[in-house]
């Protein structure tokens, strides 16, 4: 009894004595399949980007210097390189929660989007060759996060129970961001899973503008007051929940990049 055979995309389907004839037809289709997939997927470091490489002796000098020139040029995305707008970015719907003291707050957000994060000043740059671990330090001026949100717990005491739309302003924030780089053979080429870690070091203001179109005027003002003239406790209870979505969304929207882009393309030998 004749079993099928299937190639992908191939229309006809072959039965075992069928292919038996043609076999070296069938390897050489089933071949070029895998060799065009596995090619297309492999991106190369654009021409007009700075590179370094890895034995240079001032490495951190060179990846500082590239990154600040490379970035602005990945804001609003890039096709060729897999990588989706990067300010403003979408971050979907999360929850930032707070339950430390007196502050027993929830807010859930709808179709949030953070902007102004490109404009990261970054300082300094280190990076392990042996761990494949970099850590970069530097000043964000001001991020506006935006989104629809629904918000209900106490503060102080004080029951909060709220939705519409949000404005979360941060200014001057000292931030570090680190990337754990795991290396994944592929053939004779090292691609880079990664992993992004994101720590709020110090912010000097940070302004919340809640906007509920059910809720009076007074009402509206009051709420915002009470919020903006506690903002460095709400800050300090919203800051891990906050820390954890940022850093998801960034690995997710880096990781496309380095799936596709050799390690050797990024930070060749010499």
């Amino acid at each position: 009894m004749g079993h099928k055979c299937y190639i992908s995309r191939v229309p006809a389907c072959l039965s075992v004595r069928e292919c038996s004839g043609k076999l070296y037809l069938c390897a050489a289709i089933i071949l070029s399949i895998i060799h065009i997939s596995s090619t297309q997927e492999i991106r190369k470091w654009p021409t007009d980007f700075k590179r370094c490489s890895l034995s240079d002796p001032k490495l951190d000098d060179c990846i500082l210097q590239a990154a600040k020139e490379v970035m602005p040029k990945l804001v609003k995305g890039s096709k060729d390189l897999g990588l989706v707008s990067l300010d403003p970015m979408s971050m979907g719907n999360f929850s930032l929660g707070a339950a430390k003291g007196p502050i027993t707050l929830r807010v859930d957000l709808s179709g949030a989007q953070l902007a102004g994060h490109s404009s990261f000043n970054l300082q300094s740059v280190k990076y392990d060759r042996e761990t494949f671990k970099m850590e970069m330090r530097g000043l964000h001026k001001e991020i506006e996060l935006t989104g629809g949100y629904a918000t209900k717990g106490k503060l102080f005491r004080v029951p909060i129970n709220s939705k519409g739309t949000l404005l979360f302003t941060l200014k001057n924030m000292e931030a570090t961001h680190t990337v754990k780089f795991k290396p994944r053979k592929e053939k004779d080429l090292t691609f880079m899973d990664l992993d992004i870690t994101f720590r709020i070091n110090h912010v000097d203001m940070f302004k919340m503008d809640l906007y509920n179109p059910h809720s009076t005027r007074i009402a509206g003002a009051a709420l915002n007051k009470l919020l903006n003239d506690n903002w460095k406790a709400i800050l300090a209870a919203f800051t891990p929940s906050m820390e954890g979505v940022v850093q998801q969304r960034f690995t997710e929207a880096f990781s496309p990049l380095f799936q596709h882009l050799p390690y050797e393309e990024i930070l060749p030998p010499y």
